[in-house]
Order: C-alpha cells, then sequence, then structure tokens
C-alpha cells in the first residue's frame, strides 16, 4: 500500500505498508495516519479494550494527528503501536477531573503501556504539562505514573471539584483564591489504589475561614500535599495590620477538630479579640476570655496534636505591646502592658512584664506601675501554683485600693479616709491551691514603701513615710495566718510634729487577729520616744476594729518641738524653750460601739516662756513684765482621754515670781481648749503645798481666777478678781467689773 488516501467523515486517512505469505507464515507491516482526526465514538470504537481504559480516564474530545503502526514479523512476534499529537483537545483525568483545555503534545501507545509527552493544557496566563506513562494491569486496573506542571493555576471552586474528599473539605474550610504553581505527581500505589504528591507555591492568595473573619490576604506559601498529609513549607500573608508566618504539617480530617497537626505559628502584630481566641486551645480560651484583653501582640506558637480524641499541646509565647487586661478579681485595669508571656497546657510563664494599673485616680507626675516575673503551673486550665516576683510603684490609696482589700477590712479603711502612695517589692511569692479549694500565698523578702501616707486615727490626721521589710503567709477566706514586719527608718507626722528614725518590729497574732510592736522608737526633737502598739482586725464586714497605743517620751527640745525646726537651726525668740518628758495611752475602738479613752501626763522642766506663745498672752494678762517673770521651774500636765476630750485633771505651772493651777479640757477634733487657771504661792509644781501655802492658794482662788477658751493657738484670757468678794457683792445687789 502506497499513499492510499481515504476519508472517515472530514478526517483525511494515508494508509502505507506491505503483507507476505511465505511459507504458510504471513508478516505485515501497516502505517495509519490522519492529520485530522476527531475523537469521537467511531475511532472509541476502534481502539483496543487496553486503549479504551486511557480513554475512559481521560474522556477526551476534539481532534487529534494519529499515526497507527501494526506489525507482524512471525506467529509469535506481533507489536501495535499509536502516537497521537493533541490539537486543542479538552480532557478530564478521571481521578483528577480538573478540566484541561486547549491539550497540545505527544502520546504514545504501546501494548498495554500509554506514555505522555509536554502534553499542555493552555487558558490565559495558566498552564498545565502532563508527562509520564499509563500501564493497563487487568480489566479493571491501570497503574499510573504521571508528574503534572502548573503554572497560574488558579484556586478556584472548579480545583475545590476536582479534589479528592479529604483535600476538598479542608480546601473548602479555607476559601482559598489567588494563583499556584508546582507539581503533582500521580502514581499507582501497591495496593492498586491511586495517590499523589504536589509540590505547590501560592502567590497573590488569600484565605477566609470562620476561624479568622478578617481573611489573610497577600498570602505567599509553599506546601507539599499527599492524601493524608498536608506540609507546609513556607507560609506569610497578611491578617488584619498583621504578618502571619506558618510552617508545620497537618494531616486533614472531615471534621475540624478531629485533624492532627504540628504547627509553627508566628503572628506580629496580632490583634487582641474574639478572632484570636478561636486560635486558641480549649482549655485557654475561657480564661483569656474573661481578662477582655484589648491592643495587639507578637505571637509565636507550637501547636501540636497527635490525637484527635485529646485535647492538644502548645507553646505559645507572647510579646505585649501595650496592652489591656481586666481582671474580675480585681478592680484594677492592666494599661500599656509590655514584656513576654510563655504558655504550655501545663504553665505560664511571665517574662518582664511591666503595666500601669488603671480605675486609679491619677497621681501628678507619675503613673501606678506593676512589674512581674515568674512561672505559674494550671491544672486543668486553672492555677494550681505559682512562684511570682511582684514590683509596684505609686498605687494610690483611694477607693479602688479599698476594694483589693479582704471584705471584713474595707470598712476600717474608709475610716482612714487614706492618702498617699504605695510602693511595693517581693522577690518571692508563692501561690499553692489548699485541699480545701482556696490559695494560701507565701510571701518572703518583701518590701513595702509607704509614702506621704495620711490617715485618720486617734483623733488628728497622721501623716507616715516609711519601708517596711516583711514576710508572711496569707490565705484566702481565712486572711494572714502569719506575718512579719521590720520597720527600719521613716517619719511619722503627727499635727505638724515629726518623729524621724522609726524603728519597729511587728507581728501578727492569727488567733487574736491583732497586729503589735512592742519595741517602738523613734526620735523626737533630741529626744527619744518609746511605746507599744496593738491594732485589732474587726471580725468582718461590720465588726470593729480597736487600736491600744502606750509611748512615753523623754528630754525632747521644748523650743524645737513648738517651731519643728531641724538640729542647728535659728528659732525664733516668741518659742518658749524647755525640756518635755511625758506619757500617753490610748484606747480606740471603730465601728458602731465607737469609743477613745487614755490618759496623757506631760512634765516640762527648765521652762521659759516665749513672747509670742499663747502662754505668753497668759501673762501679760497678768501684768508680768520682767524678764525673770517669764522664768518657770517646770510645767506639769495630768489628763486623760475621752473620745474626742482631752481632759484635764492637774495642770501646773510654777516659776521663780508665779505660780498656777488649774484643769479643764482640749477638744482634740476641733483644737479649742476650755481651761480655769488660779494663782498660788511659788513653789515646785511636782511638791505638796505648805500649811501656809495651802491657805496662800486658797486665798489666790479667792483673789484671782483666769479662765482661757476658744482656739489653743490663740486663746481668749479672762481673769476674775476677788470672786470670793464678788459673790458678797453680788448678795448684796452690786456686780463688780471683770479685768480683762
Amino acid at each position: 500500500l502506497c499513499n492510499l488516501v481515504g476519508w472517515h467523515g472530514e478526517a483525511r486517512i494515508l494508509i502505507n505498508g506491505w503483507c507476505r505469505d511465505s511459507d504458510g507464515d504471513r508478516t505485515y507491516q501497516v502505517q495509519i495516519r490522519s492529520d485530522n482526526m476527531p475523537l469521537n465514538d467511531d475511532l472509541y470504537n476502534a481502539l483496543s479494550s487496553r486503549q479504551r481504559k486511557f480513554w475512559d480516564a481521560f474522556s477526551p474530545t476534539g481532534a487529534v494527528a494519529v499515526d497507527y503502526w501494526t506489525t507482524r514479523e512471525s506467529q509469535t512476534q506481533r507489536r501495535q503501536q499509536l502516537e497521537v499529537d493533541l490539537l486543542g483537545v479538552r480532557a478530564m483525568y478521571r481521578h483528577f477531573p480538573y478540566p484541561l483545555e486547549n491539550l497540545g503534545g505527544h502520546l504514545f501507545f504501546e501494548g498495554d503501556k500509554v506514555a505522555f509527552s509536554n502534553v499542555v493544557s493552555k487558558k490565559g496566563d495558566h498552564q498545565i504539562t502532563l508527562n509520564g506513562h499509563l500501564t493497563t494491569r487487568d480489566q479493571d486496573q491501570a497503574a499510573y505514573d504521571v508528574s503534572v506542571n502548573l503554572s497560574n493555576l488558579p484556586l478556584d471552586s472548579v480545583l475545590e471539584t476536582a479534589l479528592p474528599q479529604n483535600e476538598r473539605t479542608v480546601y473548602a474550610r479555607y476559601h482559598p483564591e489567588g494563583l499556584a504553581d508546582g507539581w503533582v505527581r500521580i502514581t499507582t500505589q501497591d495496593s492498586g489504589s491511586t495517590g499523589f504528591v504536589a509540590d505547590l507555591s501560592f502567590k497573590h492568595a488569600s484565605l477566609k475561614s470562620d476561624q479568622f473573619p478578617l481573611g489573610i490576604t497577600d498570602v505567599s506559601a509553599k506546601a507539599a500535599f499527599t492524601p493524608n498529609s498536608i506540609t507546609i513549607k513556607e507560609f506569610s500573608g497578611l491578617y488584619g495590620a498583621g504578618l502571619l508566618h506558618l510552617k508545620g504539617q497537618v494531616q486533614p480530617a472531615q471534621q475540624p477538630n478531629q485533624s492532627m497537626y504540628h504547627l509553627a505559628v508566628k503572628m506580629e502584630p496580632v490583634p487582641l479579640n474574639d478572632d484570636l481566641v478561636r486560635f486558641l486551645p480549649e482549655t485557654l480560651k475561657k480564661t483569656v476570655s474573661d481578662l477582655k484583653p484589648g491592643g495587639s501582640v507578637n505571637l509565636s506558637a507550637q501547636l501540636s496534636k497527635e490525637d484527635p480524641e485529646r485535647y492538644p499541646d502548645y507553646d505559645v509565647d507572647l510579646e505585649c505591646l501595650g496592652n489591656r487586661v481586666v481582671f474580675q478579681e480585681l478592680p484594677y485595669s492592666l494599661e500599656d502592658i509590655t514584656g513576654r508571656l510563655a504558655i504550655d497546657a501545663n504553665h505560664v510563664e511571665i517574662k518582664g512584664l511591666e503595666a500601669t494599673l488603671g480605675n486609679c485616680l491619677p497621681t501628678p507626675g507619675s503613673k501606678a506601675t506593676v512589674r512581674l516575673n515568674g512561672k505559674l503551673t494550671l491544672a486543668d486550665g486553672t492555677l494550681n501554683d505559682a512562684s511570682l516576683a511582684l514590683s509596684a510603684s505609686g498605687v494610690p490609696f483611694d477607693d479602688q485600693f479599698g476594694l483589693v482589700l479582704p471584705a471584713h477590712l474595707r470598712s476600717s479603711y474608709d475610716r482612714l479616709s487614706a492618702s498617699g502612695l504605695l510602693d511595693l517589692d517581693v522577690d518571692n511569692i508563692h501561690i499553692a491551691r489548699t485541699s480545701d479549694g482556696r490559695k494560701s500565698i507565701d510571701f518572703t523578702d518583701g518590701s513595702i514603701g509607704l509614702r506621704d501616707f495620711g490617715f485618720n486615727t486617734l483623733g488628728p490626721r497622721v501623716q507616715l513615710n516609711t519601708t517596711l521589710q516583711t514576710n508572711g503567709l496569707y490565705k484566702t477566706g481565712d486572711g494572714f495566718v502569719d506575718c512579719h514586719a521590720i520597720v527600719d527608718g521613716g517619719t511619722v507626722v503627727i499635727r505638724g510634729k515629726s518623729f524621724t528614725h522609726l524603728k519597729a518590729d511587728i507581728s501578727f497574732d492569727p488567733e487574736t487577729r491583732t497586729w503589735a510592736s512592742e519595741n517602738l522608737t523613734a526620735d523626737c526633737y533630741d529626744g527619744r520616744l518609746m511605746g507599744k502598739v496593738q491594732i485589732k482586725e474587726p471580725a468582718d464586714s461590720r465588726g470593729a476594729s480597736g487600736c491600744v497605743l502606750q509611748a512615753g517620751f523623754v528630754d525632747v527640745d521644748l523650743q524645737r518641738f513648738l517651731s519643728d525646726t531641724e538640729p542647728g537651726q535659728t528659732t525664733q525668740s516668741g518659742h518658749t524653750s524647755g525640756r518635755m518628758n511625758g506619757s500617753l495611752c490610748v484606747d480606740a475602738k471603730t465601728g458602731q460601739m465607737a469609743s477613745r479613752v487614755g490618759t496623757c501626763r506631760l512634765s516640762i522642766s527648765d521652762m521659759q516662756v516665749g513672747k509670742l506663745s499663747p502662754l505668753a498672752k497668759l501673762l501679760q494678762v497678768v501684768r508680768l513684765v520682767q524678764p525673770q517673770d517669764y522664768a518657770f521651774d517646770q510645767m506639769l500636765v495630768d489628763a486623760y482621754v475621752r473620745d474626742n476630750g482631752l481632759f484635764v485633771r492637774k495642770l501646773d505651772l510654777s516659776g521663780h515670781d508665779v505660780a498656777f493651777t488649774g484643769s479643764g479640757w482640749m477638744d482634740l477634733r476641733e483644737n479649742s481648749v476650755d481651761l480655769t487657771l488660779t494663782a498660788r504661792g511659788r513653789r515646785v509644781a511636782t511638791d505638796d503645798p505648805s500649811v501656809l501655802q495651802s491657805l496662800t492658794e486658797g486665798l489666790g482662788r479667792a483673789v484671782v481666777q483666769i479662765n482661757v477658751t476658744g482656739d489653743l493657738d490663740d486663746p481668749k484670757i479672762k481673769t476674775e478678781t476677788l470672786p470670793v468678794l464678788q459673790g458678797t457683792l453680788q448678795v448684796l445687789g452690786a456686780k463688780p467689773a471683770p479685768r480683762n
């Protein structure tokens, strides 16, 4: 046959070949070619059963150029081969039903094998190139080894439909868009099933899922796919305004919570909102949600799930970028948070966390700040124990601070009307869960600083500046179980009078709920104060608290005490001078049965009255004018305290030329006085009077009586002369005028 030409429909067919018969042994070689053969049923019916398997696998349509050879060299040696050039064919592979359009390239059929050579599908900018071979095994099975190269493949619904079921489920969950480059290799496993391996890169891509509603845009990624796994080599994209990086492996499952994975995630920055909470393991979601976090963080995490029935393991590192959280148990929010948190399923490690306190009164020139380091151990997502180092600076004593205190102490705190700032530095805090479900807080190496700490107690307002070194044990629900503090320095100011170089050992008795110091000491204007104090906590929020103070002071410089000057400074000549000794004992209670009782004794020696003092005004009234008239040996005061009054049982003032004795009371709240003094004979105030002196003093009371009333610093002084004669004259109807 030499160039035999025929037509089958529109197809032009060219036939060449020969046939010989030698001694009954027939041999032949026939070639059939066509430059434009349609892929129709006629051609399908002309194929062998093995060739039809290939046809069925791809379901081609269109036209091809064919070159068919059939050869017989002997009875045992027969050969058929078919070469096909694709002419814009459209096909779809049964095991990956993605439409291949405008196919070009070369196919070679021989025996039970089909070879692909640069079979290319083009549509717009995207291209798919196939190479490989298919081998039929029997009537129902075929072996595949096909490589597919992709360029600018659209990530769309068409691709989703073509994916195997597991991959399609994952694909639909994240709704990807964009373009893919890479290769796919489709092979038949030893079990007879068809598998694949894909190595793809993605560009101009985006993802959207219920897990991140804002979507991930500008995705650039490289990943490898198999029927059972996705290996993410590189992944970066924008989530909101933050950058997301991802690496690891996922074993997809039909249900999201059944997938297994090993992932490394990095997001910087990422907003702290409900979207981020969805990423967190179940054990952390509620804890984080309750904090109502705000702001953004840099996040890196190692996430792992090896059993679909168990909670995942995780190791999360958060870098705080000026965040905000709210604690339900505390009245403060934390603002401007910086530092790092390392979180796994069983621990939270706090690294250099710093924040300012919100919801508190602003402090001029500064903010209340806290710093925290340490490690927390979790059990079932709740705190089991913790080791912490905590410091705070500039925390105001305001209404919010009162809410931090246990309920039974809040009413006492409110009555203090506290002001000032608190500094705190505790290196060792250990928190543990007790057998009854409460928590114990053990702290050592603690330092508590009180700056300008003002409070109301025992009448006048007290101002305190000091630092306490402390350690102790606190249990929620019970309060302090043990506490000890040492004061070594500082100043307390009462009614403008300063007591410096404070020293005290303070201990707490849990049986009586009493704070006590038995060795309180302080310097006081060249003198010394010594005493002890006890403060009893109320039993509950309506209970009464109490304070017992016993103090004695010796050798106090009266002139400096009255003028409040520092050592070495010159005092005004108007201040009274002398050396002062005395004692004060007060027992005060608060609450519904509030009361205050006590005693006060005071003695002054080497006393000289200053010309500008209230006492000088008294002397002016009695017309003492010479310098020696102002010299006194000493003054003695014996008084007791009841509520807001200081009741003077005896005031005795003795000098060279004049002496007074009397009694009365002072209003400690209003700073007012009401005293009645009488002139008496000259003697030392502590001496008992002689018979003659007693007679003289009796006569003095009959002759001169002085009333001191009004403001303590500027009192009104009124004298009455000859009260005995005045009483007699009143009987007779006459009334002498008093001398002021």
